[in-house]
């Protein structure tokens, strides 16, 4: 697991972020916007 970061290094999410169903949401509503034909997969970790 690592840091999102855009192309311009600035930190977009950092590694361990817990993200709520409505941040995978709107991340999901974002890459729709940039890219229609991107998906974002959205996963656990077993601890």
């Amino acid at each position: 697991m690592r840091d999102i970061e855009a192309e311009e290094g600035v930190i977009l999410l950092r590694r361990g972020t817990y993200l709520s169903k409505d941040m995978i949401d709107r991340l999901r509503e974002i890459a729709v916007e940039v890219n229609p034909n991107q998906t974002v997969l959205v996963g656990e970790l077993a601890t």
